[in-house]
């Protein structure tokens, strides 16, 4: 009959397992495994245009990666100790990254991700601007 209810797919179960991280948490931990490669593909012009969530935070870890002379991942965490996000650092620095084994093969991955953030920052402020001038108001009359 007409008045059951429809069927509704079964409830999602969370499971105890590790959520998938995000880009920006993926070159977060990198960049904390591989300072010396954030610190050489680190480009500020890129990075200042980031506006993904965690990018932020994602800057002061290039930053410090960046400042620090004899940088290390113990060095950049110390230099980050007091930043309001330091405990998703801790979080983020305690699995290693997967497939990547030199300074190298993290510089090449780094700039590559970077470079995948910074076009998907550039396409989100885009269709930012295109729905602000399409508002009711806003266009030519």
């Amino acid at each position: 009959s007409e008045d059951r209810e429809p069927t509704r797919p079964p409830a999602r179960v969370a499971h105890g397992g590790p959520k998938r991280k995000t880009v920006v948490q993926k070159v977060i931990n990198l960049a904390l495994h591989y300072p010396k490669a954030a610190a050489r593909t680190g480009d500020s012009g890129r990075l200042a245009a980031l506006n993904q969530p965690g990018a932020d935070l994602l800057r002061r870890v290039f930053a410090a990666a960046t400042e620090i002379t004899d940088v290390s991942t113990a060095r950049v965490l110390e230099t980050l100790r007091d930043d309001p996000d330091f405990q998703y650092l801790e979080r983020i620095v305690a699995e290693p990254p997967l497939a990547i084994e030199t300074e190298e093969d993290a510089a090449k991955e780094l700039a590559a991700s970077l470079e995948h953030l910074s076009e998907d920052a550039k396409r989100a402020a885009d269709v930012a601007r295109i729905i602000s001038g399409n508002r009711p108001g806003t266009g030519p009359a």
